[in-house]
């Protein structure tokens, strides 16, 4: 508890900590244990230190609360060019946890809300957005074979 709440005061006083003190909450919450502490304390400082949303957003997305990390990145939401980079990296990251809806949802967020238009990135979230879309629909194609072979399986048993 003291040295979460330490490496917040760092984080408020010397902004150029926030990686190393990310990385080090992050490191914290392999024990399962510290999970309540660190969510409620994260959440109470990123009111007084807004840079702690990138902190709780990496601390959502490494213990699996995919929709509770992709709240705090709207809450950053897309004010400069660096964002565009955070938000592809958040997009592809949810593709590859297999939480394609959430990944959907991140690009179209992203999409309706960039204040650029750099065709270079434009073009990666369409193709991101596009893969999303792509994978979603052969996981439900394979959900529904695999849910219609049960079926079948039942009939020829009964």
């Amino acid at each position: 508890d003291r040295s979460l709440r330490e490496y917040l005061t760092l984080i408020r006083h010397q902004k150029q900590y926030l990686r190393y003190a990310t990385d080090r909450i992050l490191l914290m919450s392999d024990d399962s244990t510290t999970h309540a502490l660190i969510d409620s304390t994260l959440l109470s400082a990123s009111a007084i230190i807004p840079e702690v949303k990138i902190i709780s957003a990496g601390f959502y997305y490494k213990t699996g609360q995919f929709q509770k990390a992709l709240d705090q990145h709207e809450k950053m939401g897309v004010n400069n060019p660096g964002d565009s980079k955070r938000w592809l990296v958040f997009s592809e990251n949810l593709m590859k946890e297999k939480q394609y809806e959430l990944s959907i949802r991140a690009y179209h967020y992203f999409l309706q809300n960039m204040t650029q238009k750099d065709p270079s990135i434009l073009g990666k979230t369409l193709l991101g957005l596009g893969q999303a879309y792509e994978k979603q629909i052969i996981q439900n194609i394979l959900a529904v074979r695999s849910c219609c072979k049960c079926i079948s399986l039942r009939v020829i048993l009964n």
